[in-house]
């Protein structure tokens, strides 16, 4: 988790709430400027409840419902990234695999988001590579997602604003070329790099290293970390693999 480096797209996202939470709904400030996220912030999906929060701990917190793309070359850990979201906010999830959000799977999806969730109060809704979704499937989420949608008939004939469904949508991609803008628009952008991350991620190879030799009464030779992490430029996937190679060959 420490080794996926995210920053905002740019006049997009992040801003600090009075009470120290990160919140995805305004645009950047001068506290910071760059968009990037806030050590241990987490990922910025809780907004604070009133009156509950004490001297020496912090606020209990409720999920709102927002739009993430998680942006970045394959083997970033995009999507391991967000089962851990789902996992660290105790939300029920649903997930959608590559080339399979389709209209039909979205309007499923979009009837689930009206139960109750059997865990936790609200979803998170997965969507792996979403950047293979056609032009349909985008217009048919944001016709969902529009204000429209969530209007409630009362007495008389008339409407009133419903509540948003308690789900927060999380996309992966490895392009936003073949996003709508208008899709884009609706959705808060992280961009996942590995720059400067080579130190972290051989330490991380070393702890597995030793963690799964630690036992062996022949070690193999200790392979040369540094050199895996370059040689798969930073993907932490293949380092992974070649790591998981080199320990069954041992």
């Amino acid at each position: 988790m420490e080794l996926a480096q995210c920053s905002t797209a740019q006049g997009d996202l992040w801003d600090d709430s009075s009470q120290g939470w990160p919140n995805l709904s305004g645009p950047l400030n001068s506290s910071n400027p760059h968009g990037e996220i806030p050590a241990g912030a987490g990922p910025g999906l809780r907004r604070p409840v009133q009156g509950q929060a004490g001297p020496d701990q912090p606020p209990e917190v409720a999920p709102r419902p927002c739009s993430l793309v998680f942006s970045g070359d394959p083997g970033r850990g995009k999507a391991a990234m967000g089962f851990a979201f789902a996992n660290d906010l105790a939300a029920s999830f649903r997930y959608i695999g590559a080339q399979k959000c389709t209209t039909d799977e979205l309007d499923r999806t979009w009837e689930a988001g009206h139960y109750y969730p059997p865990k936790g109060t609200f979803w998170v809704v997965i969507v792996d590579e979403a950047d293979q979704m056609t032009e349909r499937a985008q217009l048919q989420w944001l016709s969902k997602g529009d204000m429209a949608a969530n209007l409630k008939p009362v007495m008389g004939g008339s409407f009133e604003p419903g509540v948003p469904l308690p789900v927060i949508w999380l996309f992966t991609a490895n392009s936003l070329t073949r996003f709508e803008k208008r899709f884009l628009s609706r959705c808060s952008v992280l961009n996942f790099s590995m720059y400067g991350a080579a130190k972290e991620i051989a330490d991380y190879l070393e702890a597995i290293w030793v963690r799964e030799t630690l036992t062996r009464d022949r070690p193999p030779a200790r392979p040369n970390f540094s050199r895996i992490v370059k040689k798969s430029a930073a993907n932490v996937r293949d380092c992974l693999i070649q790591l998981d190679r080199l320990l069954l060959e041992g």
